[in-house]
């Protein structure tokens, strides 16, 4: 458990000194990793896409937990795609949280 929230506390971190100003998202991602830990997941990574969204990808090859985490992005309305890993023989979601950027001119 303690190395759960350690990974919690350091995907936070990470997403708010990337200077984003996702403070909207923050709570969404975070109740979402509490959500998927209690299942049977194999995989959590964080990433920043290149307009600065916050991408979530969590892995699992049990069929009842994609459904939940489906489900559940389905309801806080969240941007997933799904997408089938043949070499670990998992599947993986994609979670898209957008940050508020704009283009300068």
């Amino acid at each position: 458990m303690r190395i759960v929230v350690f990974l919690l506390y350091g995907i936070i971190n990470f997403i708010k000194n990337k200077n984003l100003g996702c403070v909207m998202f923050v709570k969404d991602m975070k109740m979402l990793i509490k959500y998927a830990i209690e299942l049977d997941i194999s995989g959590l990574e964080c990433k920043i896409g290149y307009k600065g969204d916050a991408i979530l990808r969590l892995s699992s090859s049990d069929p009842d937990t994609l459904q939940k985490i489906q489900s559940f992005c389905s309801k806080a309305d969240i941007e997933y795609k799904v997408s089938y890993n043949k070499a670990r023989a998992t599947t993986d979601i994609f979670c898209v949280f957008p940050a508020d950027t704009y283009d300068l001119k």
